[in-house]
């Protein structure tokens, strides 16, 4: 009777132990997949802030680039004029923003720190036109005809970005983040933007 009892008290126990371990597993199993799951979700929801941060800020550069064209063929109004160069301003700003969170929360190729260094000049030159009261464009002409290189380029560039911009974030490192950005910001792409760019479409 007595070894009847502690067969069973023994049989008990191992089952509590079999039960307690698989709660145990199942819950730590459990929550790694939920922390995975809510990581991924962060991310993606970060992608679409940043993708629709980016389309906002090309759509107002796109718009203030025609409304320019159309003034300056009706004749130049100065308070115009001086109301377009704030908007482009204001867009020129919200894009080096982008470029910024790009820096700090994609990792970034060469060739991607590259793209968004061109683009950042390309889109200077939509405010430096207003305030120079020119024809958008650069030194190879002004962008009035799909065929012009700076046209062009602004255009591809501005498709890769958007590339870039839809990938799901990755984070880089600290130093690698600062390095990319103080590339991307730096004078290098003052004057090469077109035929950087032009090499980057190419390739």
């Amino acid at each position: 009777m007595n070894l009847d009892l502690g067969t069973e008290l023994v049989k008990s126990a191992l089952t509590l132990a079999v039960s307690g371990a698989t709660l145990t597993f199942g819950w730590y199993a459990g929550s790694r997949i939920t922390a995975r799951w809510d990581q991924k979700k962060k991310r993606r929801e970060l992608t679409l802030a940043t993708t629709d941060a980016f389309y906002r800020s090309y759509g107002e550069f796109f718009a203030v680039w025609k409304e320019w064209s159309a003034r300056r063929r009706a004749g130049v109004d100065e308070t115009a004029r001086s109301q377009l160069l704030t908007r482009a301003a204001t867009a020129e700003g919200a894009m080096e923003a982008l470029l910024l969170k790009l820096a700090v929360e994609r990792r970034l190729t060469g060739n991607d720190v590259e793209v968004l260094g061109c683009f950042r000049q390309a889109c200077q030159a939509v405010r430096e036109s207003i305030r120079d009261n020119r024809a958008v464009g650069t030194s190879g002409g002004p962008w009035d005809s799909s065929d012009v290189p700076g046209y062009l380029v602004f255009k591809g560039l501005a498709t890769r970005l958007a590339q870039i911009v839809s990938r799901e974030a990755e984070f880089p490192e600290d130093d690698k983040a600062r390095h990319d950005f103080r590339t991307i910001t730096s004078n290098r792409f003052e004057t090469e933007w077109v035929k950087i760019g032009q090499r980057l479409l190419d390739g």
